[in-house]
């Protein structure tokens, strides 16, 4: 199922007391993604949220365009890391931001 489903008439479902909330939290709008030319490990613990207006099938070669800066720079020596401070990243895109031009 795609979200691009509910684009159109999302206002029409509020309107008449459909209750969108297991909708709008399910991975129909949210999910994760992996790609092998984005990052996996990353010493820094926080969360980051940044902008992507492309198409979702062209995001898998987007990762130096969307992390520009230099702390985000996928590092290919992986001796120089200290193992200990090294955390997991996750990637994720939320779809749910296009319905607010219908809405």
């Amino acid at each position: 199922m795609s979200s691009f489903l509910f684009v159109q008439n999302i206002q029409q479902l509020l309107e008449k007391g459909i209750k969108l909330q297991p909708l709008i939290q399910s991975k129909i709008f949210r999910f994760q993604f992996d790609y092998d030319e984005w990052a996996s490990t990353h010493t820094d613990d926080k969360t980051y949220m940044k902008p992507y207006n492309g198409s979702i099938f062209e995001l898998r070669d987007q990762y130096r365009n969307i992390f520009s800066e230099p702390q985000f720079e996928i590092n290919e020596e992986e001796d120089s890391i200290d193992s200990r401070k090294v955390y997991k990243i996750k990637y994720s895109i939320n779809t749910l931001t296009q319905l607010g031009e219908y809405v």
